[in-house]
């Protein structure tokens, strides 16, 4: 077991997570699909990551007996979590299920292969050269949750430093969807789809209010005026 938790805590391993990880989380915000968002994009991220290469660790090593096991792993990861998903969420966006289940399995296998090498990054150069010995590498409690800290951290800043470069332009788009007529009940309920608040104190009279995007600590904001309980104008705003 430990052996297992070593490599899968191994920098090379973690830092092309992250950055796999970072790519799907722009794909999101860039494509703007139907079925694609920051959650299933972590879930099928982190179960790629955790099966992957023992996946296609059984089917070189032909362990037949363990197959079936990797099949529902790899049927899980690429279809099965995501079919649970989005059925509970927005069962509509089922219709991209196919295509999703090719492009998802390729990346799968191909994840696969990547992160199949069990040492550190420099060990895979050495053992091509067939002089190489397996070193059996010891993490202590402290050094894996270091290791898990700062992948955490090391997302997050991308994450951040992500949203806020691209802050104006995501959130000028969202305003552009606030349109003249829609009432407090729908601009309250698109403002929660979009992760725009603050929204509990809009009301009838509300007359004029500022929705801003949590993601960027309510910098880029859709200044939003009403008039009877119904917007009247919208414009997008940032907070210097």
């Amino acid at each position: 077991m430990q052996a297992f938790i070593v490599d899968y805590l191994r920098p090379w391993k973690l830092a092309s997570f992250v950055l796999g990880l970072g790519l799907l989380v722009v794909g999101a915000d860039y494509y703007s699909a139907p079925d694609w968002d920051y959650t299933i994009s972590f879930v099928m991220a982190m179960l790629t990551y955790l099966t992957a290469p023992w996946s296609v660790h059984v089917f070189r090593g032909r362990r037949w007996r363990w197959v079936p096991l990797a099949l529902f792993w790899y049927y899980f990861t690429v279809d099965g979590c995501y079919w649970l998903y989005w059925l509970s969420v927005k069962p509509e966006a089922l219709a991209m299920r196919e295509a999703n289940f090719f492009a998802s399995s390729c990346l799968y296998w191909l994840c696969g292969f990547i992160w199949l090498h069990k040492g550190p990054l420099n060990t895979l150069v050495q053992r091509s050269g067939g002089n190489f010995t397996v070193q059996v590498e010891r993490l202590t409690p402290g050094q894996m949750v270091s290791r898990i800290t700062s992948t955490m951290v090391l997302f997050g800043v991308a994450y951040f430093i992500y949203s806020a470069a691209t802050g104006q332009v995501r959130v000028a788009v969202v305003c552009r969807q606030i349109t003249p007529g829609m009432d407090v009940g729908q601009l309250m309920a698109f403002a929660e789809r979009h992760g725009l608040g603050p929204r509990q104190h809009l009301d009838s009279g509300t007359r004029l209010t500022y929705l801003a995007e949590a993601r960027t600590l309510g910098r880029h904001a859709c200044r939003v005026e009403l008039d009877g309980g119904k917007v009247r104008n919208v414009t997008y705003n940032y907070a210097d």
